[in-house]
């Protein structure tokens, strides 16, 4: 049996080849972004090994990464772990449904760049008024934004 961690970077490899054979999108200007369990799909995918994907990603892979609010506790990330183009992870010190700990832990182990923002849940930067209702919700979502515009535009 296949492991659902296992055909996550395949989807992802599927997008990208996708959109590098259409006309009006710059081939080796792709960056990804992802949310919650999408941030934890982008963690494997973005991993120098990779599981299913058998060229280096390096070269052909994404050119930046966002994981918000991941969680950092799959199989495929665990041991040995090296992201294959920058990474920045975004994760909120109040998280309830994901360990924020591990994610810090995760980020400074592996060197990724992290952002903690403090006092901060899940879904922070949903856009629903009850979220964005909360000061620091509405900080981070504004941070989470510039951070976001300002590393793509940098790459």
């Amino acid at each position: 049996m296949v492991s659902e961690q296992t055909v996550w970077p395949l989807h992802a490899d599927g997008a990208l080849r996708y959109l590098r054979g259409r006309y009006d999108v710059i081939k080796d200007w792709i960056a990804v972004q992802g949310w919650s369990n999408g941030a934890m799909r982008i963690l494997v995918t973005m991993s120098d090994h990779a599981p299913g994907i058998t060229r280096p990603m390096l070269e052909t892979g994404f050119l930046y990464t966002l994981a918000e609010y991941p969680g950092c506790n799959m199989e495929a990330i665990q041991g040995s772990y090296h992201p294959y183009a920058p990474l920045l992870q975004m994760i909120g010190s109040a998280d309830e449904e994901v360990s924020p700990k591990r994610c810090e832990e995760f980020a400074a182990r592996n060197n990724i760049t992290k952002i903690v923002y403090e006092v901060t849940e899940h879904n922070f930067d949903a856009p629903e008024k009850s979220k964005q209702a909360s000061p620091a919700d509405k900080r981070a979502t504004d941070d989470a934004m510039r951070n976001g515009e300002s590393r793509f535009a940098q790459t």
